[in-house]
Formats: C-alpha cells, structure tokens, sequence
C-alpha cells in the first residue's frame, strides 16, 4: 500500500519531537562542505577512500523515510529534509536501505533528487539505487580507483577533516584479520588507537586459537588426533597473550590445551609402562618406548615449557640410555665370540630382538654358532650332542625351521621307535573295532595316526578302506535322515559330521553317485548358513554383522562359488566394511 503525502506526513509528525534536533543540526550544517572515508570492497578485498565535498545526486541533502515503507512522488514531497553534515556515518545496509546515524541513532533515509520517470513509487532500498557518490578523492588505499558505486555494504564516515591513521583504522577494522591489524600497528603502532588495535588483534588470535582447537577436538572425536591443529591452537594462545600481556580471553582455553596435553602424555605415561612391563616379562615392547618418545617429541613441539611434558621426555630418555648401554656392553662380549655370555648380557631387552637390529645381530650371531656347531656333529652323527646344539639354537630363535629340521633328523631314531610303537597300538585297536563290525572306527584309528606312523598300516588301511566307504555312507544317510532339516546346534554338529564321512568316503571310492549325494548334502549346508547369515546381518545398527560375516564364510567353505553366497556378500559387503573399519 503505497503512502500519500498527506498521510505520510501524518504518520511523520508523531516522530517530529525526536527528530527535531537533527532538522535543527541540518539546518546549521546545510552549507557545510562534507569529507568521509568510504569503506567498501574491490575485486581485492576491504578497501578505504577518503572523499572531500561529498555529494549524493550533486547534493548533500538526504530525506527521512523512517516508518515510511513506500511512498509516491507526492509522499516523497512530503518526506523531512535532512543534511549529511553533523551526522556520523551513511551506510546502505544488507537490505538495500541507506541508514544515517546521527546522534547515535541510526535514521532511514533516501537520496535527494530523486526521479519517478519509470517508476510511481519506490520503497528506501529502491530508491537508494539512484545514490551516486560525488566529490573529489583525497586518497585510496587502492591508487587510481574512482569512487565506488553506493552498493550494500559501503559505509561512509563522515570525519571533520581527512585523516589516514583513522581511514588505517576503520579499514583494518572492516578486514577483521591478523594481517590487517598488524599492518596498522606497524604504521600507527604509538598512536592513540594502538591499543584498540592490539586489543583487536589479541582478539583474532584468541579467536584463531579457538578455532583451531575446536578442529583439534573435532580430530580426535574422529580418532585421528591432529597435532597440528592444537600446536597452531597454542601458538594463537601465546601469541594473543605476546601482544596483551595476561590477555584474560584466553586463560580458560590455555586451560583447556593443557588438559589436552595431559591426556596426551597420560598415553606416552601408559607406553613408557608398557615397555616397562615387556621388559620384565621379556617380552616384545621396543615399539613402546619408540612410539612414547615420538610422540613425546610431539607434545614438546606444542608447548617446549610444559613442566609435566619436560618430565616424562627425562624418563623416557632414562630408559633409552639404559638400553643402549646394555646393547653396548652385550657387542663388547660378541666381538670376543662370547656368545652365551653376550647373549645372556641383553638380560631382561632380549625380547626386543625382532624390534631392534642391534639386538637381533647379537641373537642371530649366538644362533648362527650353535646351529653350526650342531650340523658338524651331525655330520659325524653325533646325534645326542648335535640335538642338544640344535636345542639351543631353537632356544635362541624359537622359530628357526633349519634348528627345528635339524632336531628332528638328530631325533629320528628314537623317533622312528615311538612311531612304530604309536602304529602297532592303533592296528591293534583297529583290529578289535573290525572283528566288531565296527569299520569305520576301525579305519579311523589308522587314518588319524601321522604320515610317518601310516607307513607301517598301509596295508591294513587298503583292506579296510571298502568297509569304510559302504559304512561310512550309511552312517552319513541315517545323520541326514535324522537331522535334516538343520534345527539348531546338534543338527549342525550332526550334518557336518555327515558331511565329513561323505567326503572321506567319496574321495577314497570315486564313486559319482556319492559325490552326488556330497554336492547336495553340501548345497543343504551352506543354504542353512546363508539364511543364519541373512538373520545376522538383519539384527539392529549393523550389532550382528560380524558374525553372519562368518557363517557366510562357511557357506563358501562348503559351496564354493555359490550364488547365493555371492549375492549375499555383494550386498552385505560396505556394511562389514564399515564396521571393521570402526572396529
């Protein structure tokens, strides 16, 4: 609804007694030649200009449009006259509309000279488009720039006189950054502002520092703590406090960071004692104390004054001088080929051998000479005395295959007599199962004794072998006729012990009819762990995803290539993906 000149000055005279102080300042001001610094942004960022004889339309008058939603050429007529002089700033706001304070208060306001050639009516913001700045430019920050376009955003500080420590200011405080504020301090660092400056620029490194500690904290809520970003967040920290000494802003964030780096330290505390706790169970830890002093190391970088961080960095380093001088005194001895002696030096940091290359050329030197010595006594078959060298060797590397290759070729005598003793006790009971009827015990007690310890049953397990399959078939029938389909845990057991009867049977005979009966005892068992699989995967936020992950392994254990197997991995696949990860 637009309004008419009579109603807006109706609406205007209830506002006559709050803005007749500035009719009256515009009527003292209204020759008076009008110098602002412009506040505005270039192509290249924030930007400042000082103008002199300052016009809008040619003119320095402006009319009041306060509660004035919209208005006709008449209306416009009607509108309170008003002078840039003695007001503060002009500024056309986010909203399109120009607002001059004055006293303070900020007054909506529309340009003088205003055209209604194409439109009847106008609200402020479009009838500021027709604002052009006028006058004559003093100085830029961006050299040879015209004066800019009244556009959202621009501001206008209207000044008694030019002034570039203030135009300095006002466009340091428009950027709002650090560069911008130091660039001040470093022209008017002992002028009167200094101190709003530094308070300023205290404030953006306090803001910086919160900043980069909310990506700290951010990190390590995703379990990938980034150091980085708290040291950053430390260095705003003390640099806030270099430029206002006890900058009280940051007091409760400096807290904040160095309960950060007591948690951080408390996992070093728990590596040092863990590498404490290898040592005297002589385990593996090396890494432990390795870790620990990396990331030590790290927690210093943030803060090298840190009391508590200075501390631990001294007990780590305690205990790595310590091991190095065993390490030491341990290659003294191996240099003289006292190899036991050497060997025995490492004490309690033997553990480490597979962490530490020091460590591990002492143990696979004492290794290397009493393996050694262990294939010259086999060599002159020395038996007993090459496998009491071959112990040692496996007691230096316990996972040595040539020591475990060796002791078992010293031992073979003695262990050729136990396997013929192992071979006659099962043919034994094999024979008691047969006269029994009872075949595939029978077999089974010669089947499951060692490769070595078959040789001497070969014969009896061939004559057995055609009993075997035709029981072992009609045992695997009556499981399945009993226990299929699959209930719960004892069908399970049942049908698997089926299938392994079937399998043995099937191999040792060739028969296609029961590798037939394998196929679909085998498509039956793994349909039944596809749908245990489905049920798991189904259960709430992924909680069984694990386990039918495992049931689908089975399914593929007994039908390889399955289809359904597939299908069902493919689908389920990102979700256990998922879940390892976050595991």
């Amino acid at each position: 609804m637009l309004y008419s000149s009579a109603r807006a000055r109706q609406f205007l005279s209830g506002l006559l007694a709050g803005f007749i102080c500035l009719y009256s300042l515009a009527a003292q001001a209204a020759n008076t030649r009008v110098t602002a610094i412009a506040l505005f942004d270039d192509p290249t960022g924030p930007a400042y200009m000082q103008i002199s004889g300052l016009t809008l339309n040619g003119k320095t008058e402006l009319r009041i449009c306060e509660g004035v939603p919209n208005f006709d050429k008449r209306g416009y007529e009607g509108l309170f006259k008003i002078q840039l002089a003695g007001a503060t700033s002009l500024e056309r706001g986010s909203d399109g509309a120009l607002a001059l304070t004055v006293n303070s208060k900020p007054v909506c306001v529309v340009p003088g000279s205003l055209k209604f050639d194409k439109n009847p009516a106008f609200t402020p913001a479009e009838a500021a488009d027709q604002a052009v700045l006028q006058g004559l430019v003093l100085s830029s920050s961006t050299p040879g720039a015209g004066i800019p376009a009244f556009k959202p955003g621009v501001r206008l500080i209207l000044v008694a006189a030019p002034d570039e420590e203030l135009a300095a200011y006002l466009l340091a405080e428009r950027t709002h950054s650090i560069p911008a504020w130091q660039t001040f301090l470093a022209h008017y660092g002992t002028s009167a502002r200094a101190a709003q400056a530094t308070n300023a620029l205290a404030a953006l490194y306090e803001q910086s520092a919160e900043s980069a500690f909310a990506e700290y904290r951010k990190s390590v809520t995703e379990r990938a703590a980034d150091l980085a970003r708290l040291k950053q967040a430390q260095q705003q920290v003390d640099q806030a406090e270099k430029i206002v000494r006890g900058y009280p802003a940051t007091r409760q964030l400096r807290e904040q960071i160095n309960k950060e780096l007591d948690t951080l330290l408390e996992s070093d505390r728990s590596k040092l004692q863990a590498f404490r706790k290898a040592v005297a169970e002589h385990t593996t830890g090396y890494a432990q104390l390795f870790s620990a002093k990396q990331h030590n190391d790290q927690v210093l970088e943030i803060n090298p004054q840190y009391a508590a961080a200075v501390s631990l960095h001294s007990e780590i380093v305690g205990e790595w001088r310590n091991m190095d001088s065993t390490l030491q005194s341990a290659e003294t001895l191996l240099l003289s080929k006292r190899y036991d002696e050497a060997l025995a030096a490492l004490g309690p940091y033997r553990g480490f051998a597979s962490e530490l290359p020091r460590l591990d050329a002492v143990v696979s030197a004492t290794y290397a000479f009493h393996f050694s010595r262990g294939q010259d006594f086999g060599k002159n078959q020395a038996w007993e005395q090459a496998a009491t060298e071959f112990r040692k060797s496996l007691e230096v590397k316990a996972d040595s295959k040539e020591a475990a290759a060796g002791l078992r070729n010293a031992e073979l005598q003695s262990s050729t007599v136990r396997n013929r003793q192992a071979a006659q006790q099962a043919l034994a009971a094999s024979n008691s199962y047969a006269e029994k009827m009872q075949y595939i015990e029978a077999y089974e007690a010669l089947a499951n004794l060692s490769e070595p310890q078959q040789a001497y049953v070969a014969d009896k397990l061939a004559s057995l072998q055609k009993n075997y399959v035709a029981a072992a078939f009609r045992r695997a029938q009556k499981l399945q006729e009993i226990h299929l389909p699959i209930r719960g845990r004892a069908d399970e057991d049942a049908i698997r012990q089926a299938y392994g009867l079937l399998d043995r049977a099937s191999s040792l005979s060739g028969d296609p009819a029961m590798k037939l009966k394998l196929d679909l005892l085998s498509d039956k068992i793994s349909a039944y762990y596809v749908e245990q699989a489905r049920k798991y995967f189904e259960k709430p936020m992924a909680s069984g995803v694990g386990i039918g992950w495992l049931y689908l392994a089975e399914a593929e254990h007994y039908k390889p290539n399955l289809e359904a197997v597939k299908e069902t991995m493919a689908r389920y696949a990102p979700m256990y993906q998922l879940r390892s990860r976050l595991s």
